[in-house]
């Protein structure tokens, strides 16, 4: 009763009416409130528009920004009374959320002087926390109850305990903050864009060597960077069977955990069914995309990145039937357009993919798809500067077999000439070799006056080259090709003139 008397006490002043979050009722009509249930419903979407709506002269700029402002402040205090204990939550997932919030709680309490309840909130927090295994909240929930037995109480025993328990977390957190230093540092070239970094390759396994230090710390946190780790070392050199080796031991590590880690298992699962895919291995692919969609939930960054992939095992084994199915769910998702700028371009990409398998018969319908225009995603190059041989590569190669497939010959002809000098200046044999490859044979398309033995004539270098490269081999990242580029130029042999 003790932490309850203290608390009311602190809040005799606290006014629920005037408490600053969103959606009050009781001022339901007031500009803040009106801005929330515009922006909520979709009515609002720019500043211009909100400006218009709730003060009908878009220069009133000054007022605009206070009322920016405070809808921000009470959006974050709303972020304290979202409801944690969703069914769908895992319970490392409410005891994430709880604890990070009891952290906050507990802050405030001592910095209020009511440190009785902060000691009791502490105390019930840290243990959750260390069952967990938190170890930043249990670091520092740790310090301040240490330093509140040390001065406050003078409690020895308890002092000593949380003593001990700071030296006994300190190298975890330690070994966490390194694991983590490692995957930021290799995870930073790879940010802008999907081409491989070959380079990386030493520095990466000199990290995973590293790590090698830290072998009795088994904190989920430092499992599961460090064994990231590892598998980036194996993604970089393209050992495709290691990293599917490796993701093994991090599952069998993360699965042991008597919580259920599903964030984390998603991570290795995805890299299994990528290297699955590359491998040929089809089955064990569509078997782990199963426990992949066991451990996602829609709307989340996972399943955007998963539903790229589920893309390419459609088209690598045929089943054109369930690819509208799939890639209407995702772009007409509303959480799309809070992705990353890599990923809205990527759907893009498939969504240019999707059209070509249309045009060419293999699907036969494709839904919402109004919002993708396609004249202007064949006449201007969508922006990807940073990303030369990465997405570019397949917004170019769409662009042309969308043509061919409409008999866009004089398009055809233009954008080759442009793809000619972007292949010299951008495509060498390395990680894009397969690409270099492929984009040759579409430049011979002209060349050959788009008729099919002209093609494999003038082509012939470039698709024995191909073949000799298999997707198994190739240095690319795995889900580089959303259709394997052998399957690509039956297509375009088919479209060409007999």
């Amino acid at each position: 009763m003790d932490f309850i008397k203290e608390i009311v006490l602190l809040l005799k002043n606290f006014q629920p009416e005037k408490i600053e979050i969103i959606g009050n009722n009781k001022h339901s009509n007031n500009k803040v409130n009106l801005f929330f249930q515009q922006v909520k419903n979709g009515k609002i979407k720019t500043d211009e528009e909100a400006m218009a709506y709730l003060y009908g002269d878009s220069t009133d700029r000054k007022n605009y920004n206070k009322l920016k402002s405070r809808l921000k402040e009470k959006l974050i205090n709303a972020t304290f009374f979202l409801d944690t204990n969703l069914t769908s939550y895992t319970d490392i997932q409410k005891a994430y959320y709880r604890c990070h919030r009891n952290w906050a709680s507990t802050k405030i309490l001592f910095g209020k002087s009511a440190k009785e309840s902060g000691v009791i909130l502490a105390e019930k927090t840290i243990k959750k926390s260390i069952k967990f295994e938190f170890t930043e909240i249990v670091i520092n929930l740790g310090r301040m109850l240490r330093l509140h037995f040390a001065t406050i109480e003078g409690n020895k025993k308890k002092f000593t305990y949380y003593n001990n328990l700071l030296f006994k977390y300190m190298p975890v957190l330690q070994a966490e903050i390194k694991a983590e230093e490692y995957y930021e540092k290799l995870l930073i070239h790879f940010a802008n864009s999907k081409a491989t970094k070959s380079n990386l390759a030493y520095e990466a396994k000199k990290y995973s060597e590293d790590l090698d230090q830290y072998k009795k710390i088994k904190s989920y946190n430092y499992l599961f960077f460090s064994h990231t780790v590892r598998v980036l070392r194996y993604e970089i050199i393209n050992d495709h069977r290691a990293v599917v080796a490796e993701c093994a031991k991090a599952l069998i590590e993360l699965r042991a955990k008597p919580f259920n880690l599903k964030n984390q298992l998603f991570g290795f699962l995805l890299r299994q069914f990528s290297c699955y895919l590359k491998l040929g291995m089809y089955k064990e692919a569509e078997a782990v995309s199963v426990e992949c969609m066991d451990t996602m939930v829609e709307g989340t960054v996972n399943w955007f990145v998963f539903n790229q992939l589920y893309f390419s095992l459609l088209t690598y084994t045929n089943n054109y039937h369930l690819i509208d199915q799939t890639i209407s769910q995702v772009i007409t998702h509303p959480k799309l357009k809070f992705q990353s700028n890599k990923t809205k371009e990527t759907w893009k990409i498939i969504q240019a993919y999707t059209i070509f398998l249309f045009e060419i018969g293999k699907i036969e319908s494709i839904k919402n798809q109004s919002t993708f225009k396609i004249g202007r995603y064949l006449n201007e190059l969508p922006k990807f500067s940073k990303d030369k041989k990465g997405a570019n590569i397949h917004i170019l190669i769409t662009q042309i077999l969308i043509a061919l497939a409409r008999k866009q010959y004089a398009f055809i002809i233009d954008k080759t000439m442009a793809l000619s000098r972007y292949s010299s200046r951008y495509l060498k044999k390395d990680e894009t070799y397969r690409s270099n490859c492929f984009i040759q044979i579409l430049i011979n398309l002209p060349r050959g006056n788009f008729y099919k033995d002209s093609l494999e004539f003038y082509a012939k270098k470039y698709i024995k080259k191909l073949q000799e490269a298999p997707l198994s081999s190739a240095k690319q990242s795995s889900e580089f090709e959303f259709i394997p580029y052998e399957v690509l130029l039956g297509y375009v042999l088919e479209l060409c003139r007999e």
